[in-house]
């Protein structure tokens, strides 16, 4: 197969994960609607997915490490309302969107040594100690799209 176009309006269940954070705004939303255009129009088709994200839609202070510039991540809000009245007719679609302590879904999924460097990343100081970064890493935001 070398396009997705015969699948269009044929999947009932897409998952994607670490993924729409490293694009822009602009183009998460059209990633967003080329995934809708995948989804079958069957009630319980669902897409479904985790990424960086932060209580406030905005950007991480972390950055962006694929291109070197700003990190743009939503909120479980911004989230709910590109889906719920931006990509899907407002109602046909039951959004849920919760932000989890990127440290703890690490741990959780057995990675606990992305966890460790998550919650011990320093710098050296200007006496040469280590210092914590007091970053404003973004948390995951954890999330779900069903048609209704």
């Amino acid at each position: 197969m070398k396009s997705l176009t015969p699948l269009n309006g044929h999947v009932t269940v897409i998952h994607t994960s670490s993924f729409f954070h490293l694009f822009s705004e602009e183009q998460q939303l059209e990633l967003a609607q080329k995934m809708a255009g995948l989804l079958s129009p069957v009630p319980g088709s669902t897409i479904f997915g985790m990424h960086a994200g932060l209580a406030e839609k905005g950007f991480s202070k972390e950055g962006n490490r694929r291109t070197g510039g700003p990190l743009f991540c939503h909120s479980p809000d911004s989230w709910k309302e590109l889906w719920n009245g931006g990509i899907f007719k407002k109602g046909t679609v039951k959004v849920e969107a919760t932000l989890q302590s990127a440290v703890d879904v690490f741990e959780m999924g057995g990675w606990k040594e992305a966890a460790t460097k998550l919650k011990t990343r320093s710098v050296s100081g200007s006496t040469g100690e280590s210092e914590p970064l007091n970053l404003r890493l973004p948390d995951i935001l954890q999330w779900s799209v069903t048609r209704l």
